[in-house]
Parts: C-alpha cells; structure tokens; sequence
C-alpha cells in the first residue's frame, strides 16, 4: 500500500488500519518479542513517535491518533517493566530532515515550500533537525546516562510545541 498524503476521516478504515499496524502495532508486537531478553539483560525500550500525538491535524488524524497510541503504550510498558530494571521511553522529534512528505506523492517544489513555511511560524529554532539529533537523543535514553529516566517522553521539535503564531509588530491602533 502506498502512503497517504491524508488521513482525515473521509478516508477508508483501511486506511487507519495500514496507518496503525504501521506506526503502533509493529511496535508493540517487537516489544512483545525484546521483553524477555531486556528482563534478563536489564535493557531497555526506546520508542520513536512523533509531536503529531500531541496536535490535532485534520488530515494526519490516523497518523497522529497512532503516535498518541504509542505514547501511552509507552507509558504503560514502562510502569509494567520498571520494578524488572527494564526502562521503557518514547523519542517525539518534530520536523525531521527525511523524506516522509515526497513517500507520500507530494512534489519536491511543495515540500520545499511547506519547510520554508514552517521556518517562519512552527519552528522557533528556525531550522530543520537533522537525523542525526534524533539518533543522539535515542542513544543517550539507551545509555546507562539515563538510568534514571523511565516512561517519559522527550520531545525533540526545535520549539515547535511551544511555536505561537507571530503578532504584527505594530500593534497601533
């Protein structure tokens, strides 16, 4: 099945059921396999979601009601696991230098377009993040650094959570 430039709820359950298995589902069927090596090891989980679970956009419903799944199952895992010295977190990035949006079908020139946009309002770092911030920030919850940090999330969006709409600078009236 080809990706889906939307997932509103005008589109098919079919949809939201490629949508879900993908990005929840497949999650939790490998956590299902890892936990009794990461219970005899002591390892531990690090999910990749994304801040789509913590917005409401209309054509990335599926999507974002997957990623929100994922956060709570997360949360779960990790209070179920604790008390076996198994530690269970959850990665969000942000606007991440990849290509979801042309997997999608989205000509190139409309993506470039859609970032540029997104520098100037969504993205108070006024950047795109790199792949390789998200891999570090996986790393350190995976490291004995966080040994201390279960079921948390840690969101790695360049502000774009905290991002407000800029007010005219001239406010005369």
């Amino acid at each position: 099945m080809e990706g889906y430039p939307d997932s509103s709820i005008a589109q098919p359950l079919l949809v939201y059921d490629y949508i879900n298995n993908l990005n929840a589902r497949s999650v939790i069927a490998l956590c299902q396999e890892a936990i009794p090596h990461l219970k005899a090891s002591k390892g531990n989980i690090v999910n990749v979601s994304s801040i789509g679970s913590l917005r409401a956009s209309p054509n990335f419903m599926y999507y974002q009601m997957a990623k929100a799944a994922l956060d709570h199952f997360t949360r779960i895992l990790a209070a179920q696991l604790a008390p076996e010295g198994v530690r269970v977190n959850v990665v969000n990035p942000g606007a991440i230098r990849t290509n979801w949006l042309a997997r999608t079908g989205i000509p190139q020139a409309a993506v470039d377009a859609l970032e540029k946009s997104w520098l100037n309002v969504w993205l108070p770092m006024r950047r795109v993040g790199e792949p390789i911030e998200i891999a570090k920030t996986i790393a350190f919850l995976a490291s004995d650094d966080a040994s201390y940090i279960t079921g948390q999330m840690i969101v790695a969006d360049g502000g774009a959570v905290i991002a407000t709409v800029p007010m005219p600078k001239d406010t005369s009236r």
